[in-house]
């Protein structure tokens, strides 16, 4: 005797079953995916700090009245905000010589940050009351995160790149006065940004 014929109707049910069970498990490896993520880069946001080089690249340190007074002027008004409140370690600096035509300010604070975009976006509105124009995103390179550059009108009057980055664990930016953006520009400010951002290693199990 033949053996009997499965209905239709179990076969669908069987096999729908099959797909929730398969989605299911999907979804489920997908979220334990992103959860392991979210407590990886938090567990590094604790890691990282922000430093202030003696040199940036080639550049030393400033020296002259106007980029210092620049730099006075800039951490002034991040402490009548109480900007840098929850940093864990923060830089204002300026580098090279507006003499010289190669003068760069950086900004930078740690601090845990759930989402680097938003953080980033209100980084870029802030800067010179919202002058920046026509930022484009950019590899973040091996430090990860979001970065974009700008260009701002400068209290000189030209156009200058800006540039900056954000992860979970730091934001910061480098404006290069007078000098227009280019992809000089955005090597410098990666290069500039893996001297800045410093991330301990994780301790071993």
């Amino acid at each position: 005797m033949p053996a009997p014929r499965r209905s239709r109707g179990r076969l669908s049910t069987l096999l729908t079953l099959v797909v929730v069970v398969a989605v299911g498990a999907t979804t489920a490896v997908l979220v334990r995916n992103w959860m392991h993520g979210v407590f990886d880069r938090m567990e590094t946001a604790g890691r990282t700090s922000v430093v202030t080089p003696d040199k940036l690249g080639t550049l030393p340190k400033a020296t002259e009245a106007l980029l210092k007074d620049m730099v006075a002027s800039i951490r002034s008004a991040y402490d009548k905000e109480k900007a840098l409140d929850r940093a864990t370690s923060s830089v204002v600096a300026a580098y090279g010589s507006t003499k010289k035509k190669d003068a760069v300010i950086v900004v930078a604070f740690a601090a845990t940050m759930v989402s680097p975009r938003t953080e980033l976006d209100a980084f870029m509105k802030g800067v010179a009351a919202g002058e920046v124009v026509a930022y484009t995103d950019l590899d973040p390179g091996p430090l990860g995160g979001q970065a974009r550059c700008g260009t701002m009108t400068t209290l000189f009057g030209k156009a200058s790149a800006v540039c900056a980055w954000a992860d979970n664990g730091s934001v910061g930016g480098l404006f290069f006065l007078d000098k227009p953006l280019s992809a000089q520009v955005k090597e410098r400010f990666l290069a500039a940004r893996a001297q800045v951002e410093k991330v301990e290693a994780a301790p071993s199990a």
